[in-house]
């Protein structure tokens, strides 16, 4: 079952439990337990997310089911509709993703450019702009150590991260000389 279809069969569900609770004839409302219609098309719906619903979704939908489960009308009403504004959404987002790709590949038959390869490992925490600012002020020699630029620099900047800035500026300027070899 395609994604588009098991929303679909969702949103049928949902109003199909809307349209049979007894609340309208003043009784309890509908359980949806186990074995309900409603619950296994969340269940189908379910296994096209990952097996759980998107976070916001899979939270209301929850809150649904205790509120059938413990009678609570006005609760599983209010829950009922933003699950049926969710899934209208949904059905949308799907179905304007699969006209795209129908028309992809009907389309010219030109292939989308491949995307930017992400950078590999870890970033970096620590600031490159500044650490090149600290090593242009070392260079005028104006300062007669760390602790001096530090003072200058200000911003709570210690004499010993000032050493550290100059370490990575260096240590960058030589991985990038190695690699332009």
């Amino acid at each position: 079952m395609s994604p588009l279809c098991a929303l679909s069969k969702f949103n049928e569900k949902l109003l199909e439990w809307n349209t049979q609770s007894p609340s309208e004839t003043g009784d309890v409302v509908e359980i949806v337990g186990p074995g309900h219609p409603l619950h296994l098309a969340g269940a189908d719906l379910q296994r096209h997310y990952g097996k759980t619903l998107p976070q916001p979704a899979l939270n209301h939908w929850k809150v649904f089911l205790r509120a059938t489960r413990s009678e609570d009308e006005l609760r599983a009403q209010t829950e009922f509709e933003w699950l049926l504004k969710w899934v209208g959404g949904e059905l949308e987002r799907v179905a304007a993703i699969a006209d795209q790709g129908t028309q992809q590949s009907e389309g010219s038959g030109a292939a989308e450019p491949p995307k930017a390869k992400k950078r590999r490992g870890r970033k970096p925490d620590t600031d490159a702009a500044f650490d090149k600012r600290i090593a242009d002020a070392w260079k005028t020699g104006s300062y007669r150590n760390t602790d001096e630029l530090a003072r200058e620099v200000g911003g709570g900047v210690t004499g010993r991260q000032v050493r550290l800035a100059l370490d990575r500026h260096r240590h960058r300027k030589t991985r990038r000389n190695n690699s332009r070899r």
